[in-house]
């Protein structure tokens, strides 16, 4: 019979550690200090993308994969929806999301500045379940600031940011369109 008080918990933290060392190895194997690592990355392919900010959204869709990506713009201040196919400037501007990565943490809170806006991007909903990588990004509309996203509640400035590329998302057709 088990007599010492001690030997009952030697056999739960072997089986535990036994049951959890691969998962710890993995951990281990794969960490990398968050300002080394990519905060958000995609695949090559153009996938979906919505932007919603405080003035406009910008929906870039698809109704099959196979089909063309378009664009819908919605502003505020002008009457109508913009329309176009999604082009080279889309494509090059969704290669900015390949690999976000950062360059530190940035001092706000998120709150306050023109430019903020929920982006989404791949699918929301596929075969029932949440497909898409929503986060908060303040994209500055002249180009001129840094890049800032939120990842797991933090804010970080996007590492390497081309600032006037990035904001190609808030001209819409003008500059993501097939003839930009």
């Amino acid at each position: 019979m088990l007599r010492s008080w001690w030997l009952p918990w030697v056999l739960v933290l072997t089986l535990l550690l036994g049951i959890g060392a691969p998962e710890i190895y993995f951990y281990l194997s794969n960490y990398r200090p968050l300002s080394w690592d990519y905060l958000y990355s995609f695949g090559p392919d153009p996938l979906p993308v919505s932007l919603i900010g405080e003035d406009r959204r910008v929906q870039i869709y698809r109704f099959r994969p196979e089909e063309p990506l378009h664009i819908l713009v919605i502003r505020q201040d002008v009457p109508g929806i913009e329309r176009c196919e999604a082009g080279a400037g889309f494509e090059r501007w969704f290669r900015l999301l390949e690999r976000v990565g950062s360059e530190g943490l940035a001092e706000t809170d998120g709150q306050g500045t023109e430019g903020w806006a929920s982006l989404t991007v791949g699918d929301e909903m596929s075969e029932g379940s949440w497909q898409g990588v929503q986060f908060e990004v303040h994209i500055p509309r002249d180009g001129d600031g840094p890049v800032i996203v939120e990842r797991d509640g933090l804010y970080h400035t996007v590492q390497d940011a081309n600032a006037e590329a990035w904001s190609r998302i808030w001209s819409g057709c003008a500059g993501l369109g097939a003839g930009s």
